[in-house]
C-alpha cells in the first residue's frame, strides 16, 4: 500500500475481514490512491470482490486432487494415466518398478513407449477405439498381454482401464499388474 501511495499506482490486496454478522470473508481489493490537485491524499478509489467461496472451492479441489494422487501412489499395482492423445500424465511408484523407468522418464511421453515393438504401430488404433467408447474394463480379456520395459524386455501383465473425467478432459487410468510370477504361456497380444 505504501508503494502504491508513493508511486500513485493501482494496488491489489487480499485479506480476511469480519463482516457485520461476525463472519470472516476474504476480499480482493483493487484500488488506486486519489490525490488532490495539490498532491494531498484524499483516499482510495477501488472495488472489493468477495472471493471467499472461490477460495473454498479451490481448496476443496486441491484436497480432492491430493487424495486422488495419494490413492494412485498407494495402489498395489502400476498406475499409468494418459490424456486423450495417449500422453502419460501420471504414474506411481509401482509403475516405475514394472517398467524400469523413473516417472520423469515416462511423464510427457506417449504410452506407446510401454508397448512391445511388434504392436507399437497398431496401438494408437486401439487407444482411439477405447476413446470413442470409454468404459471401465479389463484390457484384452481372455488374452495374454505384454508390456515393454525400459531395457526392451517384455513382461506379462494384466491391465484394467478406467476413464477419468477431469477439468482437462477425458483421461484414462490404466492399472498394470506384473503377472510374471504366475508363469503361463506367451501369446501374441500386447499392451
Amino acid at each position: 500500500m505504501a508503494e502504491a501511495l508513493a508511486t500513485q499506482s493501482t494496488v491489489s490486496v487480499q485479506g480476511r475481514y469480519k463482516n457485520c454478522k461476525g463472519k470472516y470473508r476474504v476480499l480482493l481489493t483493487a484500488a488506486r490512491p486519489h490525490f488532490s490537485i495539490k498532491g494531498r491524499f484524499r483516499g482510495l478509489i477501488g472495488v472489493n470482490v468477495d472471493v471467499t467461496e472461490s477460495q473454498k472451492a479451490e481448496a476443496a479441489l486441491r484436497h480432492s486432487e491430493e487424495r486422488f494422487r495419494s490413492a494412485v501412489e498407494a495402489a498395489p499395482s502400476g498406475m499409468v494415466m494418459t490424456d486423450r492423445n495417449g500422453c502419460i500424465v501420471l504414474v506411481n511408484l509401482h509403475a516405475e518398478a514394472v517398467f524400469g523407468y523413473q516417472r520423469e522418464e515416462m511423464i510427457g511421453k506417449g504410452v506407446e513407449m510401454l508397448v512391445p515393438d511388434r504392436s507399437r504401430s497398431s496401438h494408437p488404433v486401439f487407444r482411439d477405439t477405447y476413446g470413442r467408447r470409454p468404459l471401465a474394463r479389463a484390457m484384452g480379456a481372455g488374452r495374454d498381454l505384454y508390456a515393454r520395459r525400459k531395457d526392451g524386455t517384455e513382461v506379462p501383465v494384466e491391465i484394467g482401464l478406467s476413464p477419468i473425467e477431469t477439468s482437462e478432459g477425458l483421461m484414462t487410468l490404466a492399472s498394470v499388474v506384473d503377472i510374471s510370477e504366475r508363469g503361463g504361456q506367451r501369446c501374441k497380444e500386447n499392451f
